[in-house]
C-alpha cells in the first residue's frame, strides 16, 4: 500500500450515487438497430437490445447483464459500476471491458453491487488507476485482471473470491503495489502464477497480505489496514522524521502489527519510538535504514521476523525485552559488529529463537554482535562508559569509550551500582594502563581486557566473583594483577599471549580453587601447565 489519501475501505462499499460516469471507449461501439450507438449487444444471438442510460455498453447473461465497455464520449476519471441496469443486476465485468482505459484513476462499486466475476484483461492497461476494492460478491478474477497497471497502489481482494486466474496483476510495479486479501491464506482455486512478474522486471515479488478485513488511512504518513481479529497492522511509513515517534492508535484503534519492510530503505530515521500496545514486528521492517542508531522494542512484543535489522549499518544498540519468545533468522546480518550492542531482558537464548538470529555473513549459529542477556535497558552515562541496566537493577559496562591511562571505573551512576564489566568492555584499549575497579562489581566478563596492550597493574577487589575466559588476554604489558579469595570462577586462558617472564599473580586464595577452569593459566597450550607465576595465599 503506498497510497496516502485519507479513507476507509471496507467489504462492502456504499456509494450514494444515481449517475456513473464513463470513460474513454477501448474498441468500437455497438450499435442498436436504431443507430442511436446507445444499446447493449444481445443476450441470446436473436438481436434482442436492453436500452442503455448510462453510456455503459453491456449485454444480457445468465442471472443479469455484464458489462463489457463504456462509449467512446466518457472521458472521465472516476467509475461508478451500477448495481442494476434498467432493473437487471450487473453480475459481471466482460473481458476486456477497460482494457487500455488511460483516464481510468478508480472505480467503485453501488451499493447492492451482485457482481461476480471480473475477467481476463478487464482492467488491463488501466495507466492511470491508483486502487480497486473488489467487492464482496466477487467469486472470481480473470487473468491479467489488473495486468501492466503501473500506477496501481493497492488491491483489495475479499474472501468471497475463490478463484484467480494467472498473472492477475502482471506488470505492475512490485515497489508500489500491495495486495490485501480477506482470505487468511491463498485459496486452493488460485493459480500458482496468480501473482507472477516474470520478464516484466528483476523478479521480484508483490506484496500479498492475507487475513486483511479493510484498510485505514487517518495518518498522512502512516497506512495501516485492519486484520479479522480488529487488529491494526501499520504496513508503510512514509515521514522524514529523523526521531520517529508512531502513534499509540489511528482511527481509534492501537497498532498492534508492523509488516514486512514498512520502514525498509529509510535513509532519515535515526530513532523509532514504537507504540505501546504492539504485538509483531514482521520480516524486514527496518531493512537498510542506514541511519538508524537505536530502537527499544516494548514489552508485549512476542516475535520478530527474518532480517528486521538488516544493514543497518548505524546500528548502536536494540533492547528487546523478555516478551519477545520467537526471532527469525539474520537479525543483524550486515549489521557493524563494531558498533551494535544488543541488550536482552531475557536471562539466556530462548528456544523460539532462530540459531542464526544473529549471525553476520556466514551460515553458522556463531553469535558475532556483543547480546547482553538479562540487562533490559541502555543508559549513555557519560562520555567515558557505555552502560546497560540489568535486571537486578545494576549496570554492566558494555564499552569504555575514554582514552585515558589510569582509570577508575565509578562505583555507581544516576543511583545505579556498576556490577559488572561486561565482555570485551575494555577490549584493544590501547592507552589503558591501570585499572581501579570499585567494590561493587561481581564479575569481570570474558574478553574484558582484551588486548590492552599498555594495561601494567588491575587489583581486583573483594565482592568480585567471577572472570571470565581470556579476560586479559594479548595484555603484554601486565606485570601484577590480584585475584582475591571471593573469586570462584575462572576461565579458560585467561591470561593467554602475556609475557611470562614478567607476570606475577597474587591470589588470596591459598590454592587453586576447584572451580577455576583447568586452563585458567594456560599459555599457547591446552595442557594444564601453569606458565605463569602464582602466588598462592598472598
Amino acid at each position: 500500500m503506498k497510497n496516502r489519501k485519507i479513507l476507509i475501505i471496507t467489504l462492502v462499499i456504499a456509494l450514494a450515487t444515481a449517475t456513473v460516469l464513463c470513460l474513454g471507449a477501448c474498441s468500437s461501439v455497438s450499435t442498436a438497430p436504431d443507430g442511436s450507438g446507445n444499446n447493449g449487444s444481445s443476450n441470446d444471438g436473436n438481436n434482442a437490445y436492453v436500452p442503455v442510460e448510462l453510456k455503459l455498453e453491456y449485454r444480457q447473461v445468465a442471472g443479469g447483464v455484464e458489462i463489457y465497455g463504456v462509449g467512446k464520449e466518457s472521458l472521465k476519471t472516476d467509475l461508478v459500476i451500477p448495481a442494476t441496469i434498467d432493473t437487471y443486476p450487473v453480475v459481471g465485468i466482460a473481458e476486456k471491458a477497460f482494457q487500455g482505459f488511460s483516464n481510468l484513476i478508480s472505480v467503485t462499486f453501488e451499493e447492492g453491487c451482485r457482481v461476480k466475476y471480473i475477467g481476463n484483461c478487464a482492467f488491463d492497461q488501466c495507466s492511470s488507476l491508483e486502487n480497486f476494492v473488489v467487492p464482496n460478491t466477487v467469486e472470481s478474477l480473470g487473468e491479467y485482471a489488473f495486468g501492466s497497471c503501473p500506477k496501481l497502489e493497492y488491491l483489495f481482494i475479499p474472501s468471497s473470491v475463490q478463484t484467480a486466474a494467472r498473472y492477475i496483476v502482471r506488470g505492475c510495479d512490485t515497489e508500489k503495489l500491495d495486495v490485501l486479501c480477506g482470505s487468511s491464506s491463498k485459496p486452493n482455486g488460485w493459480d500458482s502464477y496468480y501473482a507472477s512478474n516474470k520478464n516484466y522486471d528483476s523478479g521480484k515479488h508483490f506484496e500479498f497480505w492475507w487475513g486483511i478485513e479493510r484498510l485505514e488511512m487517518s495518518e498522512p504518513n502512516l497506512e495501516c489496514c485492519v486484520n479479522y481479529d480488529g487488529e491494526l497492522i501499520l504496513t508503510d511509513y512514509y515521514g522524514l522524521d529523523a526521531n520517529v515517534v508512531l502513534p499509540e492508535s489511528v482511527a481509534g484503534l492501537p497498532i498492534k502489527h508492523i509488516y514486512k519492510g514498512a520502514f525498509a530503505n529509510n535513509a532519515n530515521m535515526r530513532s523509532i519510538t514504537l507504540p505501546s500496545g504492539l504485538k509483531t514486528l514482521g520480516n524486514e521492517v527496518f531493512y537498510n535504514c542506514a541511519a538508524l542508531k537505536s530502537v527499544t522494542i516494548p514489552n508485549g512484543v512476542s516475535s520478530l521476523g527474518n532480517r528486521v535489522f538488516q544493514s543497518c549499518g548505524e546500528l548502536v544498540y536494540v533492547t528487546i525485552p523478555n516478551s519477545v519468545d520467537t526471532v527469525g533468522e539474520f537479525l543483524f546480518y550486515s549489521c557493524d559488529k563494531t558498533k551494535l550492542d544488543v541488550y536482552c531482558e531475557i536471562p539466556t537464548k530462548p528456544s523460539g529463537w532462530s540459531s542464526y538470529y544473529a549471525s553476520n555473513n556466514t551460515n553458522n549459529s556463531e553469535t558475532y554482535f556483543n547480546i547482553w542477556w538479562g540487562t533490559g535497558a541502555v543508559e549513555y552515562s557519560n562520555e567515558n562508559y557505555k552502560m546497560g541496566i540489568k535486571n537486578d537493577g545494576t549496570l554492566i559496562l558494555t564499552h569504555y569509550l575514554g582514552k585515558e591511562s589510569s582509570v577508575t571505573i565509578p562505583r555507581e551512576i544516576n543511583g545505579r551500582v556498576v556490577s559488572e564489566i561486561g565482555t570485551e568492555g575494555f577490549y584493544e584499549c590501547s592507552t589503558v594502563q591501570s585499572v581501579y575497579i570499585p567494590d561493587g562489581g561481581t564479575t569481570i566478563g570474558s574478553y574484558a581486557f582484551y588486548k590492552c596492550i599498555s594495561l601494567s597493574t588491575i587489583s581486583i577487589p573483594n565482592n568480585v566473583t567471577s572472570i571470565g575466559k581470556r579476560a586479559f588476554a594479548n595484555c603484554s604489558a601486565l606485570t601484577y594483577v590480584y585475584i582475591p579469595a571471593s573469586v570462584v570462577t575462572l576461565g579458560d586462558f585467561v591470561f593467554i599471549s602475556c609475557n611470562t617472564n614478567n607476570l606475577h599473580i597474587y591470589c588470596e586464595a591459598e590454592s587453586k580453587p576447584s572451580t577455576w577452569s583447568s586452563y585458567y593459566g594456560s599459555n599457547n597450550t591446552n595442557s594444564s601447565g601453569v606458565h605463569f607465576t602464582f602466588h598462592w595465599g598472598a
